[in-house]
């Protein structure tokens, strides 16, 4: 409240690692979302090859299909912008009220926003692209002829290497959510050798008391 506190310190790293741990779970959404999109081109190869038989260019269907990506992505930012408003609100209310304002909010702001903006779009663009790379190459002949041989190729390798990466990422957010719970129950059931309940702690900035340099070591005597 008087423009100087240490929350931004205490709580640098934990934050840093909360990111780290956010970042993961997206990769698994971004990955699932990708195999679906490979899966759904897949299914409409014969309206694509129909369209480039006709002449439709292979950038303007590509530019369609990141379209589409590019929706899905921000439908899915802004949801998540909704539960983040949401559950932020819910975990501030476990703090400690006093009559001196937190410092932590959970308004957001137009970085926030800005934030949340480029990240849908990146997200919607990078995990778009290969799938509608891959549903633009198809065999015309094969596919208008409802040929099951006509799948795009590489494509089931490439999401099989998906499901693997998200399984992988999966299991090591598992194993950090355990030593995070672990961490959590040590701490939680910690001997401090003396009863902690109803217990005062205070804080003290000697450089506002006047005390003299040489004279506030004995403060702490």
């Amino acid at each position: 409240a008087q423009g100087r506190s240490p929350i931004r310190q205490q709580l640098s790293q934990p934050l840093w690692l909360l990111l780290g741990i956010v970042a993961g779970v997206l990769l698994i959404s971004c990955a699932n979302v990708a195999s679906l999109l490979i899966a759904r081109a897949s299914a409409r190869q014969k309206e694509i090859a129909v369209r480039l038989a006709l002449g439709a260019s292979r950038g303007r269907i590509v530019g369609q299909l990141l379209v589409e990506s590019v929706l899905l992505a921000a439908a899915g930012g802004t949801l998540g912008l909704a539960i983040a408003w949401w559950t932020t609100k819910f975990l501030l209310g476990f703090l400690p009220t006093s009559d001196t304002p937190h410092v932590i909010t959970g308004a957001i702001d137009y970085r926030v926003l800005a934030f949340n903006f480029l990240l849908s779009l990146a997200t919607g663009l990078l995990f778009g692209l290969v799938p509608a790379l891959r549903s633009t190459k198809p065999s015309l002949a094969p596919t208008l002829k409802d040929q099951v041989g006509a799948v795009v190729g590489g494509g089931v390798r490439f999401r099989k290497a998906l499901v693997i990466a998200q399984v992988t990422i999966s299991i090591l957010l598992l194993i950090s959510a355990g030593l995070f719970i672990r961490t959590f129950v040590t701490l939680t059931h910690q001997n401090f050798g003396f009863d902690p309940d109803r217990l005062l702690i205070l804080d003290v900035d000697v450089q506002r008391t006047g005390v003299l340099r040489d004279e506030r070591p004995a403060l702490y005597a």
